[in-house]
């Protein structure tokens, strides 16, 4: 699947992302203004956060053997983030601005996440409010977190990767200790989500160190596979997926934003 701008995403993947921003962004700040414990802090009902975990714990019986999304509002309701919001908006006032506006993109929101809503075929008009409510939810997070990093205001960040494997990078973690052991011959896929200050088309790759080799060139395709060589047997293996425009200028180098992965390869028991 080829991703070549925010605004040329499908209206579905264009929702997810924006959901994905809206759950790292709550619970980044949620975490370092209320403590590692926000949830039972953010005015969500004990019997609400007592779903969330159940739910995480049936994600975790159901792929035993992989790793799940820890981050417990993942497990959340959709319908569940405007509470949050609500209950913590003076937190949330300086990135979104006001509070009946963002009721309003979510009100909406929601209703194109109805499993009815998904039954039918889109109108034009609908894509591109869905497109234009992601899109503002999306940039206005980029736009605050670019007061702590103003460069952000000028060059494509990396939003989230998530790899075949249940581990995910994001811009408060964007080096990931897997603790995953892996095999020759293994096979792991890596998701990128980006977001483009411009709304200009941006290029994703996959490489690794010590030796700097590229698994996967620059491509728009921003699913991207490493397949496991014996070259890889070490004790740490780091796996970077980058990101760039294709504008002439790059936050370092010839890339904008970088997220990574370690593993353990080992040989394969005989």
């Amino acid at each position: 699947m080829t991703t070549q701008s925010p605004y040329q995403e499908g209206p579905n993947e264009a929702l997810k992302a924006a959901e994905n921003t809206l759950r790292d962004f709550i619970t980044e700040v949620l975490s370092e203004k209320l403590g590692a414990d926000w949830p039972d802090k953010c005015g969500v009902t004990p019997e609400r956060i007592e779903i969330w975990k159940q739910r995480k714990e049936d994600e975790r019986k159901k792929i035993r053997g992989r790793g799940i999304e820890e981050r417990t509002l993942y497990y959340a309701g959709f319908y569940d983030l405007p509470v949050i919001l609500k209950k913590q908006w003076q937190l949330f006032e300086p990135c979104f601005g006001h509070l009946k506006t963002m009721e309003v993109y979510l009100d909406k929101l929601e209703s194109f996440r109805n499993p009815d809503a998904h039954r039918r075929e889109l109108f034009p008009h609908e894509i591109h409010l869905i497109r234009g409510i992601t899109g503002e939810i999306r940039n206005s997070v980029t736009f605050f977190r670019s007061q702590k990093k103003p460069e952000n205001k000028h060059f494509p960040i990396l939003e989230q990767v998530v790899d075949s494997l249940g581990n995910t990078a994001t811009p408060q973690q964007t080096f990931v200790d897997t603790k995953k052991t892996l095999h020759p011959g293994d096979r792991v896929s890596f998701i990128a989500t980006a977001w483009d200050p411009k709304g200009e088309a941006c290029e994703f790759r996959l490489w690794k160190a010590p030796d700097f080799k590229e698994f996967v060139g620059w491509t728009r395709d921003r699913v991207l596979e490493w397949k496991v060589t014996e070259e890889d047997i070490r004790n740490l293996q780091r796996i970077y997926i980058s990101l760039r425009s294709l504008r002439k200028y790059h936050a370092s180098g010839d890339e904008d934003d970088m997220m990574a992965f370690d593993y353990m390869v080992l040989p394969k028991e005989q």
